[in-house]
Formats: C-alpha cells, structure tokens, sequence
C-alpha cells in the first residue's frame, strides 16, 4: 500500500508532482488549486492562506479522509510559523522543524554568525540607512522575493536592510543529508525587472569560476551543521564578477529541483541519503510568467511545457503569477530563446 503524503505550499504542484513521481500519494493543501495539481494528486484543497485557522480545518477534514502519512512543506509557510508547529504536533515533518526555521529566521544572529564565519554579504542595517536609495528592505519571513523592495518604510517583525548591490543573481540547490551536505547544483536566476523583485527564472548554468564555487561549497558546509539543516534546501548569492555574496538560505524544496527530472530528490528529501546523480548535459531552464494587466484565461489546450495551470476562465489580477514554463536545450542560448518563444505563445494563445 503506497502512503499518503500532505503537501503544504503556496503551489503544491511541483512537490506532488515529485511524490507522485516516488510512488507516494499526494494530498495538496494550497492557495490555488491549479489544474495540473489536480490532475496529479489524490485531492487538492485550495485555503484563502495558510494561517493556522485556515489550514487547521482542512487538514482536519482531509484527516477524516485518509490515512495521512507525514508531511512535506514547500514555499509559504515562512510567515506561518505556527502552522508548522501544529503540522509537527500531528504528523512526521520531512524536511526542516519549525525550531530550526525559527532558529533561521533570526537576522541578527544570522549575521553575526556569517561574520564570524568569514562569508560575505552585502551590507546590512536594522536602522533607517542615511542613503535610502541603495538599500533594499528585506524579509527572512516571505519567499520569491515577493516582499523585497527599496527602502521606503520601516522594519516590521523578521524584516532588515540590505545594500543593494549589482551583479548576477544565482543559487545552488543542495541536500542536507545523513552523510553529510551535497551539492545538486548550481544556476542562474533572474527577477521579474530591476525593480521587482519577485523571482522570474531560473536555469541550470554556473557562471561562477572554479575557486568561487568551492568556496560556496564551503559555506554551505558550515551553514548546515551550524543550523543543523535537512533534506533540499537552496543558498542565493550574487556575483559581481569579482566576488560572491551570501544573500539567504531557502529551509525548504526550492523551484530549482525541477531542473532535475532525472533525479528522485523526493525520496532524497525525505531519507536525507544522498541522491545517486545521473550523467545529463541537457540545459533546463524554467521561467514564472506573471500577467502585465488583468486578464482572462481562454480555454486552451495549455502545451506540455506549461505548468501550474489555472483553470479555464480564472481571472488574473496584473502583477499576480499565470503559470511557469520550461525549456530543454543543448544551451544556455538556447534554453532562453526557447522561453520567450514559449511566453510569447501563451501570451497568444492562452491570455486574453
């Protein structure tokens, strides 16, 4: 008999996709129900938010239901601490605790211990800065850069300043595991504009030199055991072209691990073994399209490199996600004319 697993996220659909894909049966709880998650998992639950007293009900209610094994959190649950917590009173959680998140989460320790670990960053301030122009305001408790902005208010709870700083966005997919950390790989990411900073994009390429990577690797290393991290996680840097600079550790599976189709970092995930990689050259890039006005969605016959699907006629609020698309190449190019192309479709065809 296969086990049912709970996927919490914001969109569940990559992580059901994944536990289907190792013989588990997903049940989703998430903000949007897209038609593809539906189609994968054994029951899809949309909530409003996944506060506690919104997700508490449904859970109950799918408890009432199914034989629910244990849980694998995605995106979303970084402001929802408490939720965590009451996930972790009911069932096994694969992946980071709540104490381990909310260990995380604490800047100024954060720092402090980066400092003393000789790993760079762009500088940061828990004061209004003189020159608020090239500061950015941060969070540790938001996901996709969607709470990221230049420095207009003050701090609230979880929340810093951060210079910005120019250069190339990148990240490295890992696994904490049993035997220590492995490194999955290393990409290229990109934001919506240079002044939205909701992530856009994300391609399989390292345009970090050699010694720079290792010492990626390096950090990585101590990060983990400092914070005692397991299962798929991400580090996001920025590389000036003579540096690489921390910015932040995701706790949870990141969009990154779908440039992997050949790997079962599922069951890696939640065995914190080290995945057994495969030989594979091919390029993968994936990219967020989010609508430029509100929109309609026609009734299409949506392509199969399109993913997180809303149903037909679902309206889309401007700035608000649609769906993300992939591409497969021999290279970078490639990957990236292919993903225009793509956008440019359903912009077409699908969006009205």
């Amino acid at each position: 008999m296969l086990d049912c697993v709970l996927i919490v996220a914001s969109s569940g659909r990559m992580l059901a996709q994944a536990a289907k894909n190792a013989n588990f049966i997903p049940l989703v709880v998430d903000l949007f129900a897209d038609q593809d998650t539906q189609d994968i998992a054994e029951k899809v639950i949309k909530v409003k938010n996944l506060s506690l007293p919104y997700l508490q009900v449904e859970v109950l209610k799918l408890q009432n239901e199914y034989a629910i094994q244990a849980v694998v959190y995605g995106s979303g649950l970084e402001d929802e601490i408490e939720s965590l917590i009451w996930l972790e009173t009911q069932y096994p959680i694969y992946g980071n605790s709540s104490a381990v998140n909310a260990n995380y989460s604490d800047n100024k320790r954060l720092f402090q211990q980066l400092e003393q670990l000789n790993i760079p960053y762009p500088e940061v301030s828990f004061f209004v800065p003189d020159n608020t122009a090239v500061y950015l305001k941060k969070s540790s408790k938001s996901s996709g850069g969607q709470e990221v902005k230049f420095c207009t208010a003050e701090l609230k709870g979880g929340e810093y300043y951060q210079r910005y700083k120019e250069g190339e966005s990148g990240s490295v997919l890992f696994l904490a595991a049993k035997q220590g950390m492995q490194i999955i790989g290393f990409h290229r990411q990109w934001t919506v504009s240079a002044k939205d900073f909701s992530f856009a994009g994300i391609i399989k390429q390292n345009m970090l030199p050699e010694k720079e990577a290792e010492q990626v690797g390096v950090w990585l290393n101590e990060l983990v055991g400092l914070y005692d991290f397991k299962g798929l996680g991400s580090l996001d840097f920025i590389w000036d072209g003579k540096q690489c600079y921390f910015l932040e550790i995701n706790c949870r599976p990141p969009a990154s691990m779908m440039l992997y189709p050949e790997l079962d970092l599922f069951s890696a995930h939640i065995s914190e073994a080290w995945v057994l990689k495969k030989v594979d050259s091919s390029i993968k890039g994936l990219q967020v399209i989010y609508a430029v006005e509100d929109c309609l969605i026609k009734s299409p016959q949506w392509p199969k490199w399109s993913f997180d699907r809303p149903k037909n006629t679902t309206r889309i609020q401007s700035g608000q996600p649609i769906c993300s698309i992939m591409a497969d190449g021999k290279s970078v190019l490639q990957v990236e004319e292919m993903l225009q192309d793509r956008k440019i479709f359903l912009q077409n065809n699908v969006i009205k």
